[in-house]
């Protein structure tokens, strides 16, 4: 098994595992096990690593098991995901700050801009409110 990262997601890792040994290490069709452990940063290396072994990882069907089990003894299947954005954002506005009490916030203020703009993304309930994702 070729991993990086593997120390997390053990829980996923060991369903897959598991899945596999209940079969004997014998299941009745082709697998490969593909372990990313660097999810929560963006995949930095995913990039090259599909460049290199990517015709190696082709494949009919993807299983991802990367969520909690929401109830004791019922297993959950991720089925859908919102992925990440990894990105440098820059808001411009003054060179200095200006006292509130003379301008009265009219002047936009960096950190208000952005979290505006972040507000954004999503709608009241979560979801993404970027079309086409």
């Amino acid at each position: 098994m070729w991993a990086r990262g593997s120390a997390d997601d053990k829980g996923g890792i060991a369903a897959h595992l598991g899945a596999l040994r209940a079969f004997g290490g014998r299941p009745p069709v082709g697998v490969k096990v593909f372990i990313e452990g660097e999810e929560e940063i963006g995949s930095p290396s995913m990039g090259k690593l599909l460049e290199r072994y990517g015709s190696e990882l082709v494949a009919d069907v993807f299983v991802i098991a990367d969520a909690v089990n929401w109830k004791v003894g019922e297993p959950a299947l991720t089925t859908t995901l919102r992925g990440v954005v990894d990105a440098v954002v820059t808001v411009s506005t003054l060179e200095t700050g200006l006292h509130s009490g003379q301008f009265g916030g009219v002047v936009p203020d960096a950190l208000t801009v952005m979290s505006r703009l972040l507000a954004t993304l999503h709608d009241d309930r979560g979801n993404v409110a970027i079309k086409g994702s």
